[in-house]
């Protein structure tokens, strides 16, 4: 029986990407799995006393598998930014369209809350990998609220600035600590032993492709402001651009 979260990642994956890509999702899955048993067992093997030189070797595997792990997060991202293809989009019906699947990834202590203007003016955008950063974002949020109580808010409006909208996701979580607020955006950079999304590198670096610009607001133990700013596009701008 199809549950509420199924419907919403259908709206989410466009069908072709789905067919696509469903079975490689699924062969790296399985490869992660592999891989988290090799691991594991070179870390048994350390607590027999080996030699030095089988320690060396135990290390020699150790880092093959992450680097092994590394390649898989790497395809995934690679999938993800190649997905779709650009369209007039309004921002608003789009993540309407992920309502559900956002409310679902949140922990259960956390809520949702969408401001989303309506009739908003256009953007030249690719429907999925605005979606994917959506729910990114959300997913992040999340978890900078951890186990407590928290608030998510995801809002959409004309920007102040002419012939923009802006998109922001705010979170009453943890914050981000100045120190690192500057290195949140690098693809090298991460304070997670595990990550689950595109992460923050592949959100910018889709923003940057859709000729937009992201601004993060922090304070520690306050929450976060992540805001991102388009472009509005018309159907005769598209044809100019394209002569």
């Amino acid at each position: 029986m199809k549950t509420h979260k199924d419907a919403a990642l259908e709206e989410l994956f466009p069908s072709n990407y789905i067919s696509v890509v469903h079975p490689i999702n699924a062969c790296v899955h399985d490869i992660r799995n592999m891989l988290a048993v090799v691991e594991g067992n070179a870390s048994l093997l350390r607590m027999h006393g080996l030699s030095e030189k089988a320690q060396e070797r135990i290390q020699s595997i150790e880092n093959a598998t992450h680097f092994s792990e590394a390649l898989c997060s790497q395809l995934m991202k690679y999938l993800s930014l190649k997905a779709g293809s650009y369209e007039l989009i309004n921002l608003t019906e789009t993540i309407d369209e992920i309502g559900l699947l956002l409310t679902s990834t949140v922990s259960k202590k956390a809520t949702v809350d969408f401001e989303l203007e309506q009739n908003l003016p256009y953007i030249n955008a690719i429907p999925f990998q605005i979606k994917q950063v959506v729910t990114n974002l959300v997913i992040n949020a999340s978890q900078a609220i951890k186990n407590e109580e928290g608030a998510i808010r995801v809002s959409t409006n004309t920007s102040d600035c002419e012939n923009f909208i802006d998109l922001a996701v705010t979170d009453n979580g943890c914050g981000i600590p100045k120190d690192i607020l500057p290195n949140i955006f690098d693809g090298s950079f991460t304070t997670k032993e595990k990550g689950a999304g595109i992460g923050l590198s592949s959100v910018k670096e889709i923003v940057d492709n859709h000729q937009g610009a992201i601004v993060v607001n922090s304070t520690p133990n306050l929450g976060s402001t992540f805001k991102i700013r388009f472009p509005v596009k018309t159907n005769k701008q598209l044809e100019g651009e394209q002569k």
